[in-house]
């Protein structure tokens, strides 16, 4: 069994791991992933921090024989690209004919480890809360990890007075409760979901990924018909469809 990376603009896979043939030797991610392995032949990855310089941890960069020449519209290319080279430093494309030496911003976060790559997320699912970074596929995997949860979906709720995290899961897990007093044991107060909602199923876009913004809209809807008179018992916020768990405290990490 294989696992393929690769976005549109890489002609669908530019790097693979294969998976050992015993589970047994299947290896253990920090996010329980699979990896994304090493680079095809003729492909080339670099990993960069904010400042494109290179790390063990941060945005993915690709070039080679896969790469596309550039967006339809050029319009679109800014941004999406960076030129140089790792030893005498690299600088974002802001426009300009795209050559073979340009590397392409995948916009996904990845780490360096022994099997090659590993996925961490999208740059952009990296949040702050309480003033602390999180990464919300870390939320999201914590959540799976507990019995019953077959997949869940955590967003930041930067929208509110107060940012927040919130959370919907699908499985047989027949009370929310018990998940986010397991998550309260396992993750800093600052990562634990303020809300958690069960649902049939999850919403998709027409891609077939996960709407996030759809998921919002569940949660906002439950909220709206959870009962206004005061919820005093887990049990009663179970029924009610939601749980809530407190705010965080100031420092954040319990």
């Amino acid at each position: 069994m294989e696992n393929l990376y690769g976005p549109t603009e890489l002609t669908v896979t530019c790097t693979g791991y294969r998976l050992p043939a015993d589970p047994a030797r299947w290896p253990r991610t920090a996010n329980g992933t699979v990896p994304i392995g090493t680079a095809h032949p003729g492909a080339e990855t670099l990993v960069v921090d904010e400042r494109l310089r290179p790390a063990e941890e941060g945005e993915l960069l690709v070039r080679g024989a896969q790469r596309f020449p550039g967006y339809l519209d050029p319009a679109d290319d800014p941004g999406r690209f960076a030129a140089g080279e790792p030893g005498t430093g690299l600088i974002p494309c802001e426009g300009g004919p795209l050559t073979d030496a340009h590397w392409y911003r995948t916009g996904d976060r990845v780490a360096r480890d022994g099997e090659g790559l590993v996925h961490l997320g999208r740059l952009d699912s990296q949040v702050k809360i309480s003033g602390y970074r999180v990464e919300l596929a870390e939320v999201e995997e914590a959540l799976r990890a507990r019995p019953g949860v077959t997949n869940a979906v955590v967003v930041a709720r930067t929208d509110l007075s107060a940012p927040v995290l919130q959370a919907v899961c699908i499985g047989n897990a027949p009370d929310p409760a018990p998940l986010l007093e397991a998550l309260q044991e396992r993750l800093p107060a600052y990562m634990v979901p303020r809300t958690l909602l069960r649902l049939p199923e999850l919403p998709l876009n027409l891609n077939g990924k996960t709407d996030r913004g759809a998921v919002a809209a569940a949660l906002d809807m439950a909220r709206r018909a959870a009962p206004r008179t005061p919820l005093r018992t887990p049990a009663d916020r179970t029924a009610a469809g939601v749980l809530r768990t407190p705010s965080p405290s100031p420092e954040g990490a319990r």
